[in-house]
């Protein structure tokens, strides 16, 4: 488990407004859970990014940033 999905799990379960399978976020939550998706995509690579796209289309340019940076602090290399 990585730091964000922890962290996206911790805030769940303290029992706050969001509702993960529905897709509804507090603010907080939504933070949490874009990190956590971005994480993904920096192992998952290109096919996690396009199971981004077809999940979550409104968020996936988010997600894809968030990537990015993660992707050139860590001094990788964008697949």
């Amino acid at each position: 488990m990585t730091p964000a999905h922890e962290a996206l799990l911790d805030h769940l379960m303290a029992g706050t407004c969001c509702h993960a399978p529905s897709g509804r976020y507090c603010e907080t939550g939504r933070a949490l859970w874009l990190d956590y998706r971005a994480e993904c995509v920096v192992d998952g690579g290109k096919e996690t990014m396009a199971t981004v796209r077809h999940q979550s289309p409104d968020w996936a340019d988010e997600i894809k940033g968030r990537a990015l940076i993660l992707i050139n602090a860590a001094g990788r290399k964008a697949a």
